[in-house]
């Protein structure tokens, strides 16, 4: 007998397989006969994809064709452009002042040597004056460059002896003449040619004749030795660029190469300031045939990126109204805002490609004239004009523009365009067969894909009826089939179903035994199958449920044993602890400590309860925030963080206000979120710490005075040292203001004496040429004492200067220190010391001049009074040299030297061993404060009794200390 179950599962599979039938038929055919057409139509679009490949590989050939003689086109014109473009920077660098300087120089020194030989001529036979005077008339008829070019002549006191263009100069003194900058192009041409071995150039403004207008000049002049004149002449630049700029375009303009191609040069404004036949048109507003700017873009991008290619449309030569694609490269030349360029025509290029074309359309005959889609469906291709490129009939060459399609609206062609630009690719449309010419009732679909390059629209077409055929006889197949398959599996079901689920019906008995609390029962199948696995995973299940029991039981008791535990410990921690503890809910106190009670003043637990925060706290904290929305906000940030620690100022039952140091906690109690809150009394703490600020604010204000006062101590020092750097340079300069003012006071009297023996008639030519002599000598000796002091007063000057300002300047090394030792010989000269200097003289600091000088000074002055007796003799070296990027000052004497004692607090402020000769003790402070803290450098001293001292200072190169 059959079981229920058997019986269930053979009608389920029965009803799936009739369901399944009835699917194929009635949904899954319809959806299958689609397919199936659809397949067809995917071979005819594959055949299609790769007819287009094709077409598209030939695309990309003709473009990469294109591609690559563009690029050769583009390099040529790159290198033809550069043909013109170092033609102008020739020109314009020719033009520039550094090179002008040659061409001046070459025409002066010819000019020179025809001046020379007319006056050697001129004075061997008419004498000194005439050779002058033949000069200044040979240089005021003397013209060049078509007039514009003169010389002129001045005398070395920059008095003018001849200037050919406006006489109005001769014999006027030029020294103060200046030009719009403020240049004294006169006195300053006059001191270079003296002090440049007789030549010299200056640029300056001075009016053009050619132009009306101020113009920049450059000059060059040079000593006539005969005459000890300054004669020069010079080129006005504007004048020369314009040259140059002529010499440009016209060389540009003539430039030519292959078939009368040529260059161009435009301005910024789009004017052709340089063409073979369009010179000086503007053509801002000029386009090709299809609207395109031409020079305007080419300005534009050569402005923007130095230079680059324009494609536009022009004709050949002037006489041929033909235009062909043209390309073209221009250049930025941006000193004289120009832009060059040249082009070529693209025309061979087009040939070529349409060639190509020609060639594709043959192979592509060749290839699709055998071709079918189904049985009698083809491919054609029409270009977007609607001409028949091919067509495997008599159609090709034709155009289908006109032609209509029936029971449709839509043209043909039309129809194929819109299926393409719609995405579908597909248009179904009317014609005829090729055994019923003429008839155009057979329904046809047509796949369409387009190739841009050519404009070709490639269709692949075929018979709707040829592609449901196949549909159909599939269809009756899987019927037959559907069938036949149904009647096998009801009958292996039946015996198949009834044997494999046997084991199940048992395993079924066995689970109600089981719901009704008989876990002791085991199942007793063995099988080497799922079934089997089944059974035995039923017994272990029920060990399982046995042994989950028993652990429950025991967990349950252990688990109350450990929440009584741990109850026991919160309690104790809650009560038991000296700190107010309290827990919050919503903002309020639900629970507290004894601790707390007795830390607010409260006689009991319940008159705490049910308080908010800020009502045991003053109306506001010291922060002067309102204490119930502080308390709130901390509250808030516990719930949020999980903790908050804080200090809060309480207050008492009695309003007695107390600081205190509060822990907040969320914790979690029977379910709910809960705030613990610790809080200490710190009182006493605060008390303190409050003493520690006021002695720390008493300590600070103490340690400002003595930094202060010991400012004051140091520029104490600083004036007394700049006192006694007067104080000497002013006996220094006694000396020779002294013999100045004597050999002036002897000069005034023999000059009375001279002039009373002339008015008197008694002057002889032998004490005329005495008194010449004697003044001579006192001339010589006034000037080389007034120059002594000039110097002294130069140095202290500069030197008092820097020893007072921490400015940064500019200065050679060895030139400074020789002033700081001028500075200080009164000081040095009562001594037998020899100071020796090892300086590069080239070497060139920026950094505080005056620091180095006071460092200097006070070395030189601790030798001198501390370092020698009085009258003893020594050497004091002072060497200088950089290396690894370090200035390394090295200075040392060979005097008495220091004990350890004395080196070591050395630096210290106000420590000397000569206080009772008024030393201060602030000189090597200063210089230890002047080297590590002005300069950001180091200082290290070795010395011992009897050997002299060294001191290494170490400075860095930095913002404080550079090197030029």
């Amino acid at each position: 007998m059959i079981s229920r179950l058997v019986f269930k599962v053979i009608v389920i599979i029965t009803g799936i397989i009739v369901i399944y039938a009835a699917a194929i038929l009635l949904l899954f055919m319809p959806e299958i006969e689609k397919n199936t057409i659809r397949l067809e139509e995917h071979i005819g679009i594959s055949e299609l994809s790769k007819i287009s490949l094709l077409v598209d590989n030939a695309a990309r050939e003709m473009e990469d064709y294109k591609k690559t003689s563009l690029e050769v086109h583009k390099k040529e014109l790159i290198s033809l452009t550069e043909v013109a473009f170092n033609l102008i920077r020739r020109l314009h660098d020719a033009s520039l002042p550094e090179n002008l300087k040659k061409d001046l120089r070459v025409r002066t020194q010819d000019f020179k040597a025809i001046l020379e030989k007319r006056y050697a001529s001129t004075l061997i036979k008419q004498g000194e004056q005439a050779a002058k005077t033949d000069i200044l008339k040979y240089i005021d008829d003397y013209r060049y460059d078509n007039g514009i070019g003169y010389f002129f002549a001045a005398k070395q006191d920059t008095t003018i002896v001849m200037h050919p263009v406006n006489h109005d100069f001769i014999g006027k003194n030029c020294f103060d003449l200046k030009d719009q900058n403020g240049v004294y192009f006169v006195k300053d041409l006059v001191k270079r040619v003296l002090d440049g071995n007789g030549e010299g150039y200056i640029q300056y403004v001075w009016n053009n004749p050619l132009t009306n207008q101020p113009e920049d000049k450059l000059t060059y002049g040079f000593l006539f030795k005969p005459t000890g004149w300054i004669i020069s002449t010079g080129f006005y630049l504007p004048n020369i660029v314009r040259q140059q700029q002529k010499k440009a375009i016209d060389y540009v303009r003539s430039l030519s190469y292959g078939d009368n191609d040529y260059f161009f040069i435009s301005d910024y404004n789009n004017v052709l300031i340089s063409h073979p036949y369009l010179q000086d048109i503007n053509f801002s507003n000029i386009k090709d045939v299809y609207g395109n700017f031409i020079i305007p873009p080419m300005v534009q991008v050569a402005k923007e990126q130095g230079g680059g290619f324009v494609s536009y449309w022009w004709k050949k030569n002037k006489d041929d109204e033909t235009v062909y694609e043209k390309l073209s490269y221009a250049r930025h030349f941006p000193e004289w805002q120009w832009v060059t360029g040249t082009g070529i025509y693209l025309d061979n290029i087009q040939q070529e490609i349409a060639q190509r074309k020609q060639q594709l359309v043959r192979q592509l005959r060749q290839t699709l004239q055998e071709k079918k889609v189904g049985e009698n469906g083809y491919f054609y291709i029409l270009d977007a004009k609607a001409n028949v490129v091919f067509y495997p009939d008599a159609l090709e060459g034709k155009n289908l523009t006109d032609f209509s399609n029936p029971d449709y609206t839509m043209q043909i062609f039309a129809g194929l365009i819109d299926a393409y630009k719609n995405g579908s690719g597909v248009f179904y449309y009317k014609w005829n067969r090729p055994d019923d010419k003429g008839n155009y009732i057979y329904d046809k679909v047509a796949w369409v894909d387009y190739n841009a390059y050519f404009g070709w629209y490639i269709c692949a077409s075929a018979y709707v009826s040829e592609l449901k055929k196949t549909s159909s006889n599939l269809r009756r197949f899987i019927l037959i089939s559907t069938l036949l398959v149904l009647f096998a599996v009801i009958i292996f079901a039946t015996f198949f179903f009834h044997r494999l689920l046997q084991p199940i019906f048992e395993l079924s008995e066995k689970a109600k035994l089981v719901k009704h609390g008989n876990f002791s029962i085991r199942n007793t199948i063995k099988r080497r199958d799922e079934i089997g696995m089944l059974a035995e995973t039923f017994n272990d299940m029920l060990d399982t449920i046995e042994e989950n029991i028993r652990t429950l039981d025991f967990n349950v008791r252990e688990k109350t044993h450990d929440l009584e535990e741990q109850k026991e410990v919160f309690e104790t921690l809650f009560y038991k602890t000296t700190d107010g503890v309290v827990l919050i809910e919503n903002n309020r106190f639900i629970d507290c400590n004894d601790a707390c009670v007795r830390l607010l003043e409260y006689d009991n637990k319940s008159q705490v309860l049910s308080l908010h925060p800020a009502d045991i706290s003053p109306k506001l904290q010291p922060d002067g925030r309102d204490s119930y929305e502080k308390a709130c906000e901390m509250m808030h940030i516990c719930l949020t963080e999980g903790s908050h620690h804080f200090e809060w100022v309480h207050k008492t039952a009695h309003a007695v206000e107390f600081w205190a140091e509060v822990v907040l906690t969320k914790i979690v109690i029977q379910g709910k979120t809960v705030i613990h809150a610790n809080t200490r009394n710190i009182t006493d703490r605060k008390n303190l710490e409050r003493g520690l600020k006021e002695k720390t604010s008493e300590l600070e204000t103490s340690l400002r005075d003595l930094r202060a006062t010991q400012s004051k101590l140091i520029q104490s020092e600083k004036m007394a040292s700049l006192g006694g750097l007067v104080a000497g340079v002013a006996h220094e300069i006694n000396t020779p203001v002294g013999m100045a003012l004597t050999g002036i006071t002897h000069i005034d009297q023999e000059t009375k004496h001279i002039r009373q023996k002339y008015n008197d008639d008694e002057m002889t030519e032998e004490d005329f040429y005495s008194f010449l002599e004697d003044s001579d000598d006192l001339n010589r000796s006034i000037i080389i004492n007034l120059n002594k002091a000039a110097e002294l007063i130069k140095s202290f000057k500069q030197v008092a200067v820097d020893q007072s300002s921490e400015e940064l300047r500019t200065f050679k090394l060895k030139e400074y220190v020789d002033e700081i030792l001028i500075s200080l010989h009164n000081r040095i000269k009562k001594t037998k010391l020899l100071i020796n200097i090892d300086i590069d003289e080239q070497l060139e600091l920026t950094t505080v001049p005056g620091a180095i000088s006071q460092i200097l000074t006070n070395f030189v002055m601790n030798s001198i009074v501390h370092g020698y007796d009085l009258h003893q003799t020594g050497t004091i070296t002072i060497h200088v040299y950089l290396a690894d990027h370090t200035l390394n000052l090295i200075y040392k004497d060979d005097g008495k030297g220091m004990d350890a004692n004395t080196k070591a607090r050395m630096f210290d402020p106000f420590f000397t061993t000569k206080r009772h000769l008024g030393g201060s003790g602030l000189g090597m402070n200063i210089v230890y404060n002047l080297v590590t803290q002005t300069l950001k450098g180091s200082i290290e001293c070795e010395s011992q009794l009897g050997k002299g001292v060294e001191f290494k200072v170490l400075l860095p190169i930095s913002d404080h200390l550079g090197i030029v």
